[in-house]
């Protein structure tokens, strides 16, 4: 989300307007360059660090499967009774039930068959299970007049945004060029 800055004194010339606007893109640029180089800092940490982080993961991930094949089959010695956790010295560990899921029943299912069946039966009470979402084309109702959009509550509301956007050398956008250059 942008918000507006009120500005701190008001421009009282072209001149001073220019310069407010020259100063504004070259301040872009120095922008675009730091994030340049942050974001290539950033890349070169990421690739010096992605392998041994991806190492760590995979050998994690090769330990809970094991675990958890270990504790599928030690479950009453590690949880006894109704336990559904547990820990060790450092950890927590346990068999957490996650949300109910709806899948097909088997390979011969698909959601559109699913949907086909419960539209077959003549009952109320499985059609109630089909949901049937509506919505407004905003696309379409664009192109009607504004007295047609009025009479069910609308209007097209199409604002002016002032903008400042820096000349670029096209070799090199990180830097700028003056009229006097392009010429």
């Amino acid at each position: 989300m942008t918000h507006r800055i009120k500005a701190l004194s008001e421009i009282r010339s072209r001149d001073e307007f220019e310069r407010v606007i020259d100063n504004t893109v070259t301040m872009q640029i120095a922008k675009e360059r730091l994030e340049l180089r942050r974001d290539l800092k950033i890349l070169a940490i990421r690739n010096e660090l992605d392998a041994d982080i991806n190492d760590l993961s995979e050998k994690m991930q090769v330990n809970v499967i094991r675990a958890e094949k270990y504790a599928a089959e030690h479950r009453e010695e590690l949880l006894p009774g109704k336990k559904k956790s547990a820990d060790t010295k450092f950890a927590f560990f346990g068999f957490r039930t996650g949300n109910p899921t709806l899948v097909l029943l088997n390979r011969k299912w698909t959601w559109a068959k699913v949907i086909e069946a419960i539209k077959a039966t003549a009952s109320a009470f499985w059609r109630s299970y089909i949901i049937t979402k509506e919505s407004v084309d905003k696309d379409a109702l664009k192109q009607l007049q504004p007295e047609q959009l009025a009479e069910v509550g609308l209007r097209v509301d199409q604002r002016e945004v002032f903008f400042v956007d820096p000349k670029r050398d096209p070799a090199d956008p990180q830097r700028l060029v003056s009229q006097q250059e392009a010429a």
